[in-house]
């Protein structure tokens, strides 16, 4: 479902606080003057500014010069309202290569709780770019989890290329 992917992206958007899924209906009328309703598909706030966002989940397919009709209408409305506009994000953007299949494996692993001081040890144990391998192959070593290269990874301490397969050879770099 491309609305449950694009609230996996979310979750891991640094610049994204907090989110809701279908927060509100509004109001708005169209181009005949007639009114209609409309419930936008995300309500967001941004960590870099505190502004709030709509966004609107589309296939690509389905984004059409009337859709952006519609859009700008609407944005009428949640300006004068809610100081705030409506964005179409599609699956272009939301399903980039393997990106949703990593993300969906990153997911549970960031409910675990990292001790820093174990974070340390491998941070400063490895070089600025190693291989996933390197990094499990680290963590035994340490006598640490199984489960600690995935939460790093979850947790924001190491990055990789997301839309590319994570497999022993990808390309590992701390932020």
């Amino acid at each position: 479902m491309l609305e449950r992917d694009a609230l996996l992206l979310m979750e891991f958007d640094d610049d994204i606080v907090a989110y809701k899924a279908q927060p509100i209906s509004i109001q708005y009328k169209d181009l005949q003057g007639n009114v209609r309703r409309y419930t936008p598909d995300i309500l967001f706030k941004r960590k870099s500014d505190g502004a709030f966002g709509f966004r609107e989940v589309k296939m690509a397919a389905f984004v059409s010069e009337s859709l952006n009709e519609k859009v700008a209408l609407i944005n009428r409305r949640l300006r004068r309202d809610y100081k705030s506009d409506l964005e179409i994000i599609t699956d272009r953007e939301i399903r980039v290569g393997s990106t949703v299949d990593n993300l969906k494996v990153l997911y549970s692993y960031r409910r675990i709780c990292i001790d820093l001081s174990d974070a340390d040890r491998i941070l400063c144990g490895l070089p600025r770019e190693f291989r996933y391998a390197d990094l499990i192959s680290f963590a035994k070593i340490l006598d640490l989890k199984d489960t600690m290269p995935l939460a790093l990874l979850a947790h924001g301490f190491l990055c990789f290329e997301k839309s590319s397969p994570l497999l022993n050879e990808t390309r590992i770099f701390k932020p």
